[in-house]
C-alpha cells in the first residue's frame, strides 16, 4: 500500500488500510465509501478521500490490475477468535 504513493498514506496508515483488502475484488472494485475509510484508526477525511479517489481512478485501476498479475499479493486475513 505504502508504495502506491497515495497522498497522506504512510507505513502505519497503509497497514491499517490493508484490513479493507480481503480479496482481489476489494482492490479492483473497491466497494468502500470515504466514510468507511475514515472509520479506520488514524484516518481523517482528507486521507479517506485521497484513498477513495485513488482506487476509483481508471488509470490507477489499470496499474493495479497489472501489478496484481505480476506480484504475489497477500490479502488481509482477520484473526480467528478461538472459543473458550
Amino acid at each position: 500500500m505504502k508504495s502506491l504513493a497515495i497522498s497522506g498514506v504512510g507505513k502505519k496508515t497503509a497497514k491499517n488500510l490493508s484490513k479493507l483488502f480481503l480479496s482481489q475484488s476489494d482492490i479492483l472494485e473497491f466497494p468502500h465509501s470515504p466514510e468507511d475509510i475514515e472509520s479506520i484508526d488514524d484516518i481523517g477525511p482528507e486521507i479517506a478521500l485521497s484513498v477513495y479517489e485513488y482506487f476509483h481512478n481508471e488509470e490507477n485501476k489499470t496499474l493495479l490490475t497489472k501489478l496484481i498479475s505480476l506480484l504475489e499479493v497477500e490479502y488481509y486475513k482477520p484473526r480467528e477468535v478461538s472459543g473458550e
